[in-house]
């Protein structure tokens, strides 16, 4: 839930929303050297209205946080992606939690139904950030890619947080604990149905097809998972 930067090891873990962060937050939060900046707390910006400052993408961090951008663009940078679908269903979750008056696993059918909806009416607005009631929703791409070309150095699926720990550890010389892997918020296909369906499965696929080729593209083997790109 918080980019966390260190500038004394020339360290950039962006955080990409429902896809690990609280867990490295939780290890090395303590250690960011931004005054917790860019950590999970709103602000209304003048440009942007409200978001989280946590989930600021790349692209507006460049824009609208030059400063701090322009100092930290040339650091080891690290983010893991997860199975945009996956992240979907998580993404509703957190916001049912967060945003609204009823948790999902409170919601009946078509109090979920209403509230996917909601959230995909919203995306076909396609706005360039995201307000901070459906940050979780920003594309992936948005904190991988600038000008559609690769930014961060070391790139990893979710399934593979312990090589990303690994990497990490080694690049801020601070020994990290194994964590346990996120989860979907127990979301299978016989509690919540509506975020099983063929309707938002095609959906899913179409909106954020940039990031289904980011997560497709990235090898599982453990030796390459953090490589670059050429």
């Amino acid at each position: 839930m918080s980019h966390i930067i260190l500038h004394s090891k020339s360290f950039w873990f962006v955080h990409n929303p429902k896809v690990g962060g609280s867990s490295l937050r939780t290890q090395i939060g303590k250690l960011d050297e931004t005054g917790r900046k860019f950590f999970h707390v709103s602000e209304d910006h003048p440009v942007l209205g409200p978001i989280f400052m946590g989930h600021v993408p790349l692209d507006a961090m460049r824009t609208y946080f030059a400063e701090d951008f322009d100092r930290i663009k040339g650091y080891e940078t690290f983010a893991m992606v997860r199975d945009p679908m996956d992240r979907f269903r998580s993404a509703y979750a957190q916001r049912s939690k967060q945003f609204t008056d009823e948790r999902m696993r409170d919601q009946d059918t078509a109090r979920r139904q209403a509230g996917i909806e909601e959230v995909l009416c919203y995306l076909e607005t396609r706005p360039t950030v995201f307000k901070e009631d459906f940050c979780h929703f920003q594309p992936q791409a948005d904190y991988v890619e600038l000008d559609g070309q690769r930014f961060i150095k070391h790139l990893y699926r979710l399934e593979e947080i312990e090589a990303a720990m690994q990497d990490i550890s080694a690049q801020i010389g601070v020994t990290l604990e194994p964590v346990q892997k996120n989860k979907s918020f127990g979301i299978s296909q016989s509690t919540a149905p509506e975020l099983h369906s063929d309707a938002l499965q095609s959906f899913v696929e179409d909106y954020y097809a940039r990031d289904y080729e980011i997560y497709r593209a990235l090898s599982t083997h453990p030796a390459l998972a953090g490589a670059e790109t050429v």
